[in-house]
């Protein structure tokens, strides 16, 4: 069980409470309808005023009808969301998918869907709004945290839905910043033809998308040299690769306990040492220096940190393609898990 403290629970009670005085609100004016026109027919039939008895029958007949759709328009209907990719470059364009099945007789002539996502993320096309500020809570901002809670919009879509019909629509999104997006919760929103009544659903399933630093040539960056560690004379280096033994050889003075091949040793019956096989391949270790600010208490310098990302990124992806090994290692640590930054050397697709 997580207790919250009292300012977040207090918080997240008022959220909860303004998202639920509005459905009330609305689940109110319907029983009034109801209470209303029943009050009516009863009136009525007391007089003995036909004409008002149809009319109030009609009122409540309607009513009773919009309670029964409300009741019945949110069950069987069916929401998917898929996006194009789930990793991306700066600047690549991402297609998010939107899905809506209604499986069952009964038609919903409107049905609206709210979908969060990123402001960062510029839409082609649909009505994009500010999240407003009462639906979020502490909860909602300790579990978005770190990637920016603050800064997200709600797609909106207003649709009608026939019996057993479903409908697809794509939106089209740039990538203008990187870092790591989630796409959701969604908000499903529907009610009788009459618009009495309303039912929402909460969806809290999320989407994630990484969008990868903006890559640049290194003479963009005022990198003159693309030989990371200077001038050299030759344009092939000799190393012993620990990992590629070709044989063994007497043990000579001065070699590691760690070179030394101790079944060969207990078959020869005297020291043996490992032969290694001779490669051209190097490690290249990039340290990233994620302060901007002395103290770095006091904040970051955004402009900067961007600068270094790119940098680290863009010589990363020249280093990967020249074919050495690369490792990243930043002082910073990971948000999952909470431990530091650090990536070996390797020439992995993933790396």
């Amino acid at each position: 069980m997580t207790y919250l403290p009292d300012g977040i629970a207090h918080q997240n009670e008022v959220t909860s409470a303004r998202r639920v005085s509005r459905r009330a609100f609305s689940r109110m004016i319907g029983n009034y309808w109801l209470l209303l026109s029943a009050i009516l027919v009863i009136f009525s039939f007391i007089i003995n005023q036909v004409p008002l008895l149809l009319v109030a029958a009609v009122f409540f007949l309607t009513g009773m009808i919009a309670r029964l759709w409300d009741r019945y328009c949110l069950s069987r209907v069916e929401y998917d969301r898929k996006l194009s990719a789930d990793k991306a470059f700066f600047g690549d364009e991402v297609f998010l998918e939107i899905s809506i099945a209604n499986r069952k007789p009964l038609p919903l002539p409107w049905f609206q869907v709210e979908e969060e996502i990123p402001a960062d993320f510029l839409t082609m096309k649909g009505a994009v709004t500010p999240v407003p500020e009462e639906e979020v809570s502490i909860t909602d901002s300790m579990n978005y945290g770190w990637y920016n809670r603050d800064n997200r919009a709600n797609l909106s879509s207003y649709i009608s839905l026939g019996w057993y019909h479903k409908i697809t629509r794509r939106y089209q999104m740039e990538c203008r910043q990187r870092g790591l997006f989630p796409f959701g919760p969604t908000l499903l929103r529907s009610g009788d033809i009459f618009g009495i009544f309303t039912r929402e659903m909460y969806m809290n399933r999320r989407d994630y998308l990484v969008v990868y630093p903006k890559i640049v040539s290194l003479e963009q960056l005022g990198i003159p040299s693309r030989q990371l560690n200077g001038d050299i004379r030759t344009k092939s280096h000799i190393f012993e690769d620990p990992l590629l033994t070709m044989g063994v050889r007497d043990y000579q003075f001065g070699d590691s306990l760690k070179r030394v091949h101790w079944r060969a040793t207990a078959r020869a019956r005297k020291m043996q040492s490992k032969l290694y096989d001779l490669t051209t391949t190097t490690d290249i270790a990039l340290f990233l220096d994620s302060r901007t600010t002395q103290p770095s208490i006091f904040g970051s310098v955004t402009e900067l940190l961007e600068l270094a990302v790119i940098t680290a990124a863009s010589i990363t992806n020249f280093t990967i393609s020249a074919g050495y090994r690369t490792g990243l290692y930043v002082n910073q640590q990971k948000r999952f898990p909470d431990e530091p930054m650090r990536i070996p050397p390797g020439q992995h697709a993933d790396q």
